[in-house]
């Protein structure tokens, strides 16, 4: 998802390309039970393409990606 939406380019991309950071501590993600519960980068400068992954989040229960 990272690379595809640009994450590079991102406002604030805290912690998505640290391997030892659990992915429940990345920056707009929210866990319960170490599920993805609420993915939100809201005015973070993503561009790029969606990834298909993203139907992986099989828990979230809310979804920003706007501008």
């Amino acid at each position: 998802f990272y690379h595809s939406a640009k994450g590079g380019e991102w406002t604030n991309s805290t912690n998505w390309v640290d391997e030892y950071t659990s992915y429940c501590e990345w920056k707009g993600v929210t866990c319960d039970n170490d599920r993805v519960t609420i993915l939100n980068l809201r005015n973070n400068g993503l561009s790029g393409t969606l990834s298909e992954r993203i139907g992986d989040l099989t828990a979230i229960e809310v979804l920003d990606l706007s501008d």
